[in-house]
C-alpha cells in the first residue's frame, strides 16, 4: 500500500530538492505564491517569523547639544561695550579738558594782560588774592586761621599788649580801582569785638592812617607787594591816637618808636 505524504511535507521536500522533485517542472511566481498561501496559514507563518532567533542590536544614541547662554552674553557684550566707552569717554574728555585750558590762558592773557596774570602769581605766595566784590576788582589778603590783634600803639611810641585779642582779623581788602589810598579803599573783615581802626564791626572801612593818598602802584609789581606787605602790619596792631574806641581790657606796655599817622 502506497504511503500517502502530507501536504505540508511534500512541499518542504520540493524546496529543498529531494528526489521526489521533478527539477524539468516550472513553477511560475503566481502558482508558488498561491501553493503557499493554501499550504501554509498565515498564522503558522507569524508564528515562524517569532521563533526565529535574531541578533541582538544595541543602538547607541549620543546627542550633543551647544545652547548659547544669550543673558550671559548680552552681559558680557554690554560689560566690554562700558568698559570701552568709558576709556573713550575719559580720553575726549582729558584733551577736551586740555584745550579748553589752553583756550581760557589765551582768553586771559588778551583780556587782563600778562602783567595781571603775573602780579595775581606772585602776590599768592603772600596769601593774597584777586577778588571781584561790590562792583570793585580787589585784593585780598585771607587769614587763615584768623589772626589775634594783640598790640596797640600810640604816637608817643607807648605800645600796649593786651592779655587777649581785642578782635580777629580774618581779612583785608585793598580796592585796586582806586588810583590812591583813601577812606574806602581798606576794607577789614574781622570777628569778636570790633578792629579799634575800623568803622564797622566784622566787615567796614578802616581809617588809612598814614597810608592816606598812597599810590596804588599796580604797574609796579615790586612796589606793590611792598606796600600790601606795609597794610598787613598796619592792621595787624591798632593805632590808638585814631581809634574809634580804645580797649580797656588788660594790657602790658612797652616804649619803641612809631611813625606818626596823618
Amino acid at each position: 500500500m502506497e504511503t500517502q505524504t502530507d501536504p505540508k511535507t511534500k512541499l518542504l521536500q520540493e524546496i529543498n530538492g529531494y528526489k521526489e522533485l521533478d527539477f524539468n517542472v516550472t513553477i511560475d511566481e503566481n502558482t508558488l505564491q498561491e501553493t503557499i498561501e493554501r499550504e501554509v496559514t498565515l498564522a503558522d507563518l507569524t508564528a515562524k517569523l517569532y521563533n526565529v532567533k535574531q541578533d541582538k542590536i544595541k543602538i547607541r544614541e549620543i546627542i550633543l547639544e551647544s545652547e548659547l547662554d544669550f543673558i550671559n552674553s548680552v552681559t558680557q557684550l554690554k560689560k566690554v561695550y562700558s568698559d570701552e566707552f568709558n576709556k573713550m569717554t575719559a580720553k575726549v574728555k582729558e584733551l577736551y579738558k586740555n584745550e579748553i585750558t589752553q583756550l581760557r590762558q589765551l582768553f586771559r592773557k588778551a583780556l587782563i594782560g600778562e602783567q595781571l596774570i603775573e602780579m595775581v602769581n606772585r602776590i599768592s605766595a603772600l596769601k593774597w588774592c584777586l577778588i571781584l566784590k561790590n562792583k570793585s576788582v580787589n585784593l585780598y589778603k585771607y587769614y587763615d586761621p584768623p589772626f589775634g590783634v594783640y598790640e596797640g600803639y600810640y604816637e608817643s611810641g607807648e605800645v600796649r599788649i593786651y592779655d587777649e585779642p581785642i578782635c580777629y582779623l580774618k581779612g583785608i581788602y585793598v580796592n585796586l580801582l582806586h588810583p590812591s589810598i583813601t577812606v574806602g579803599t581798606i576794607y577789614l573783615s574781622t570777628e569778636g569785638k570790633q578792629h579799634p581802626n575800623c568803622a564797622e564791626k566784622q566787615y567796614g572801612a578802616s581809617c588809612p592812617g598814614d597810608l592816606q593818598d598812597r599810590e596804588i602802584p599796580v604797574a609796579d609789581i615790586d612796589a606793590l607787594i611792598s606796600l600790601l606787605n606795609e597794610i598787613s602790619s598796619t592792621y595787624e596792631r591798632m593805632h590808638l591816637d585814631s581809634a574809634y574806641y580804645t580797649p580797656t581790657t588788660n594790657y602790658s606796655t612797652r616804649k619803641e618808636n612809631q611813625q606818626a599817622w596823618t
